[in-house]
């Protein structure tokens, strides 16, 4: 499996590396490089593959017409 470039996730620890939070953070994605990847834009087979794909193409969406990667939720997170 290839490195993912596009996604990041920052936590908030205290100096001894202890995390403040379990569940919380910050999320960063870069949608040009998501958008740039090989057969990233096709490909949606994860929750996060399926809201970047939303990120980048859901200005041009139809209410009435969604595609079929955004009936369902995928499996992997």
């Amino acid at each position: 499996m290839s490195e993912i470039t596009y996604a990041h996730r920052f936590r908030i620890r205290d100096d001894q590396g202890r995390t403040l939070l379990d569940h919380g953070g910050i999320r960063l994605l870069e949608l040009g490089k998501f958008a740039a990847g090989p057969g990233q834009t096709e490909r949606v087979d994860t929750e996060l593959t399926r809201w970047l794909k939303f990120f980048t193409e859901g200005e041009r969406l139809v209410e009435d017409a969604l595609p079929e990667w955004m009936q369902k939720r995928c499996d992997k997170p």
